[in-house]
């Protein structure tokens, strides 16, 4: 599964894009617990961090072994319905420009100061969250 993020930190018409990108990729771990078999709990050991974890095994998502609905691709699913959105400007010619959205995210922040004929007057609004 892979994320892509690309983002301009502010609102004005010039400015850098941010891009972001990450992979995961559904792995077997060993974790380092403690067993307290006296209160029947299993707990994360509190000194250990991210980095004491061990990777057992990587699992092949291209393989014929994982038909069918996984845990793996449920998350996938979740996250593509409720972050997966594209925002596209474009130059079109007879209407100078078109702005083409697609998702549930990229509507909420679209704003349209009704001048299509610059490129800023199309623009997304920051998050409040």
């Amino acid at each position: 599964m892979h994320l892509a993020i690309q983002y301009k930190e502010n609102a004005s018409c010039a400015g850098n894009i941010v891009v972001q990108n990450c992979s995961f990729q559904m792995v077997t771990v060993r974790y380092p617990v403690i067993i307290n078999a006296n209160q029947s709990t299993v707990a994360f050991d509190p000194q250990s961090t991210m980095f004491d974890d061990i990777v057992e095994t990587t699992i092949d998502l291209g393989g014929d072994e994982l038909e069918g609905a996984t845990t793996f691709g449920g998350l996938a699913f979740a996250i593509n319905n409720r972050f997966g959105s594209d925002a596209s400007l474009r130059l079109t010619g007879a209407v100078p420009y078109t702005f083409i959205m697609d998702g549930s995210t990229a509507p909420r922040y679209a704003v349209y100061d009704h001048d299509v004929t610059m490129s800023c007057g199309i623009f997304l609004k920051q998050s409040t969250r």
